[in-house]
């Protein structure tokens, strides 16, 4: 107490410095995955992201450096997987920011890595549209690429020529389906019956990316 040091106080500091020497990266990532409302797509994505890190995962958190994260990035462009070395650097620093608001470290290795490597260049979206011209003409070769008509399932088109692929009836109506209501695949491909409204025309979304309600 003559030192200025309170006793209670270091007592609370040196057992939390213990308990933070205690975890490693992988107890943090399972722990964000658990208590974060994230849908499993996600999860999915965030595992696949952490595979290249694997050697960090038994790691303490206090004890890895933005050498040890700049490695693996650097790693990943040297393959030509710039979008996957991208992909790591975001998920491990959203879960080192996580560690450090629980105050479970004071910085975020993660953060001098991006002010490092800078954020990644966003390419101007080339918007390459069917033209209003065009649109019939593609909807009819589209619709001929099975082979029975969607109105009258009892009438066939003619084949094809051998070089030419064909794709069921059910992947062309599903294509048609997602042009006509602009949904994403996985929304689409999980839409269940008990969600179409057959005699009000409706169909409910209640899963999608953004998270709200979607009703078309």
């Amino acid at each position: 107490m003559d030192e200025g040091v309170h006793p209670v106080e270091e007592k609370k500091k040196k057992a939390h410095e213990e308990f933070v020497s205690g975890i490693t990266f992988k107890d943090l990532f399972e722990e964000y995955l658990h208590i974060r409302d994230l849908r499993e797509s996600t999860k999915v994505d965030f595992r696949n992201k952490m595979k290249h890190a694997s050697h960090l995962m038994n790691t303490q958190i206090k004890k890895i450096s933005d050498r040890d994260i700049l490695h693996v990035w650097k790693k990943l462009r040297g393959e030509d997987k710039k979008v996957t070395a991208e992909g790591f650097l975001v998920v491990i620093k959203a879960i080192l920011n996580w560690a450090v608001k629980r105050e479970l470290l004071e910085n975020n290795p993660a953060e001098i890595v991006r002010a490092t490597v800078g954020s990644p260049k966003r390419r101007e979206q080339i918007k390459n549209h069917i033209s209003i011209f065009n649109l019939h003409e593609f909807m009819n070769q589209l619709v001929i690429l099975s082979e029975r008509d969607f109105e009258n399932p009892e009438i066939t088109f003619p084949k094809l020529e051998t070089n030419e692929r064909l794709i069921s009836s059910n992947m062309r109506d599903w294509i048609l389906f997602m042009l006509v209501t602009g949904t994403r695949s996985t929304e689409s491909s999980t839409l269940k019956w008990k969600d179409v409204d057959l005699k009000g025309y409706t169909m409910f979304f209640p899963e999608t990316k953004s998270g709200r309600v979607f009703k078309i």
